[in-house]
């Protein structure tokens, strides 16, 4: 029995993607280093020559912009882990039933409708409160996305 190899490869052309017309070299107005304008757009720091420039740290400070991503990091999962804790779970849970399940704005109920239990005076301006039963309130997620921590409305009924 005779086997017959047929190669499939293709010969593919390489072609060349000029970049555009202002990719010509410009200076990076915090280091005074040549860099492509092209090569700049195209890695998210326009106008300069790196991100570390772009950020306004000095040359040599690899280990500070490493530090400064550690940081933001570490302040993002605090953010998260507040809402993952057992005390605000439990807390929210008192909360959704002491007010009935039903958003304070609109009056809309679960399944129509995701319930949030918000902080009426922001956890960004005032953390102290943050597990405070006084400060807190049932909106719907449009509700309370669209209050932001613009607004310290309370909307809860008055007894």
């Amino acid at each position: 029995m005779r086997r017959i190899i047929v190669d499939t490869k293709q010969v593919v052309k390489k072609v060349v993607v000029k970049p555009p017309i202002e990719s010509k070299r410009a200076r990076c107005p915090f280091c005074n280093r040549r860099y492509t304008r092209w090569h700049a757009l195209n890695c998210g720091h326009p106008g300069y020559c790196s991100l570390r420039c772009s950020k306004g740290l000095p040359p040599n400070t690899k280990k500070k912009l490493s530090e400064l991503k550690r940081r933001e990091k570490q302040l993002n999962r605090q953010v998260v882990g507040f809402y993952e804790t057992r005390e605000w779970r439990d807390l929210r849970f008192k909360i959704l039933r002491k007010y009935g399940f039903v958003c304070m704005a609109c009056g809309n109920r679960p399944p129509k409708c995701v319930l949030h239990v918000d902080h009426i005076k922001p956890r960004s301006l005032y953390p102290q409160l943050e597990l405070d039963p006084e400060n807190l309130q049932v909106l719907c997620e449009d509700c309370n996305l669209g209050k932001g921590n613009k607004s310290e409305d309370d909307l809860r009924p008055t007894t």
